[in-house]
Parts: structure tokens; sequence; C-alpha cells
């Protein structure tokens, strides 16, 4: 009889020890699998930071609205870093994009220069789009030359063109300058002035469009580029015959 109570006491107590073993375990397993995916979660979330060509990409972004600002064409110069800065644009992101996908290929960290935008001199010439723009161009230009490795040739390429588009931007600013232009909210021949905008947008627009439309849109596209021309030269004609 006292065996048989001594072995049912040794069950219970074994049993209450399994109880009480997995009440003070339970919570630290729990703790310790909502720790461990809470860990797994950060890493995967953590992406490579490129703070240079990050700033790069705004800089141009920030051209780009201030070319697009800048009235008349400086004599085809401003299409022509438009253009520039556009494909700039798109070798940055494609940079970027090189580094996310390749990371073996990232740089070491990047020490991030300070933006210089908006120190343009003013003066009676002053153009302030065009500067902006120029000024945009330059911290862009520093920017790349701070970032690190080569991102697949593609920070090399926006470098390239971002130099050209500085080259440019300032020779339509001189372009201006000797041609008493310049881009100060001027009034003079708005119906003109309008006019070069929506034929502007509407290359833009040709440009965008997909396939050849069995070849009209490229003449559509080659007589707009030829209204173009002929309306900055109506305004020009205007302007050094003293006409409004």
């Amino acid at each position: 009889m006292n065996k048989k109570l001594l072995s049912r006491n040794s069950i219970l107590v074994a049993f209450g020890t399994t109880l009480l073993g997995n009440f003070l375990i339970s919570p630290a397993i729990a703790k310790q699998d909502s720790f461990y995916p809470t860990i797994q979660v950060a890493q995967q979330s953590r992406k490579p930071t490129q703070p240079n060509m990050v700033q790069a990409l705004s800089s141009l972004q920030d051209a780009q609205k201030s070319a697009e600002k800048a009235t008349a064409d400086k004599g085809g110069h401003r299409m022509k870093a438009l253009e520039l800065i556009k494909q700039a644009s798109k070798e940055t992101k494609l940079g970027i994009e090189f580094d996310q996908t390749h990371p073996s290929n990232r740089g070491r960290s990047e020490n991030v220069p300070q933006r210089r935008t908006g120190t343009a001199p003013q003066n009676n010439e002053y153009q302030p789009n065009m500067q902006h723009t120029l000024s945009s161009l330059t911290d862009a230009q520093m920017f790349l030359q701070s970032a690190t490795l080569d991102k697949g040739g593609h920070r090399v390429k926006a470098l390239d063109f971002v130099k050209q588009a500085i080259k440019e931007t300032q020779l339509g600013i001189e372009y201006d300058r000797t041609h008493k232009n310049d881009d100060r909210n001027s009034v003079d021949q708005p119906n003109m002035r309008r006019a070069l905008s929506s034929l502007e947008e509407a290359q833009k627009l040709l440009q965008g469009a997909t396939t050849d439309k069995g070849g009209y849109r490229m003449k559509a596209l080659e007589l707009v580029q030829q209204a173009i021309r002929e309306t900055q030269r109506g305004i020009e004609f205007d302007r050094t015959n003293g006409n409004k």
C-alpha cells in the first residue's frame, strides 16, 4: 500500500515539475521566437545606401526643372543641356540599381559633400533659371565624383553627360548675354512665347509616342522642329528690330 502511494506521489511530482517547467520555459521560447524574426526582417529590409548617387540624382532633377523653366532656347544650348541632363539622370538611376543588384560591387562608406546650389552670382545679366541649372549641375558633378566605385560604368557615363550639360548651359547663358536676352519673366511677345512652349510640349509627346505611325510621326516631328526654329527666329527678329 505504501509502495503504491509512494509511486503515485512520485508520478504527481514528476507531472507537476513538467508543467512548471513548461510554464517557465514557454515565455522564453515565445520571446525568442518573436526576437529572431525581428532580426531577420531588419536584415532583409536593410538596403545599401548610396548617398552621393542619390544626391546627384536629386541635383539633376533640380537642374532639369530649372532648365525647363528658362525662356527661349539660348541658341539651341538650353535644349541640348536638357537632353544631356535627362541622359545623366538615366545613367545615375542605372548606377544606383546596379549597386543594389550587385552586392559584391558595393563600395566603402561615402563622405557626402555639402550642396552648393544657390551660390550663383547675381548681376545685370543674371538669368536665374539658367544659373540655377548650372549650380545644380555643379552639385551633381561633385556628388558623382564623390561616389564610390563605378556602378557598372554608369557613374562615369553620367559624369560625362553632366560635364557636357554644364558646357551647354554656360554657352546658353553666354548666348543670351551677347544677344541681349535674359530669362527674367519677360512679358514681351506673349503669344509667340506661348506658341513656342506648346510646340516644345508637342515635340516631347511625339518623341515619346510608340512606333512610327506609317512614317507620319517622324514627318510631324520634323515639321514641329522646323516650327520651333521659325518661332524662335520670329521672337529674335522682334527683339533685334525693336518690335513688340
